[in-house]
């Protein structure tokens, strides 16, 4: 058995700042294959959220451990995306950012704001 693919350093120290999130694109970048991919996904090391956006598996278990997995799907959203533009909005962004809000609001719905798009409907993953 092989060890698992580790992040580069380079991928892995932005995803910190991302509940441990990261793209394709990053991967890409640092020369990491998409056969590497498929095999950590394969493999379990990584969890794909959505369309070329990944977590380690050990990262994902500390969200869910924390309960900030709402936090974490709205961000793999913002980052499957790849528009700088496209913030987080209502709800969800006082989630993520750790502001006050009703306690019954659970952020089910991820809300955007894009100056450059508008279009209302369901983010599909």
């Amino acid at each position: 058995m092989t060890a698992p693919l580790p992040l580069p350093l380079a991928v892995d120290e932005p995803a910190r700042r991302r509940l441990g999130l990261f793209t394709t694109a990053d991967l890409a970048a640092r020369g990491v294959t998409e056969r590497e991919v498929r095999t950590a996904v394969r493999t379990g090391a990584w969890v794909r959220l959505r369309t070329g956006v990944f977590v380690s598996a050990a990262d994902l278990a500390e969200v869910d451990r924390s309960d900030r997995r709402h936090g974490l799907e709205a961000l793999a959203v913002v980052a499957g995306l790849a528009r700088p533009s496209a913030v987080l909005s209502r709800e969800c962004a006082a989630w993520v950012w750790g502001l006050p809000r009703p306690r019954t609001a659970t952020p089910v719905t991820v809300h955007l704001t894009d100056p450059h798009h508008w279009r209302q409907g369901v983010a599909g993953g």
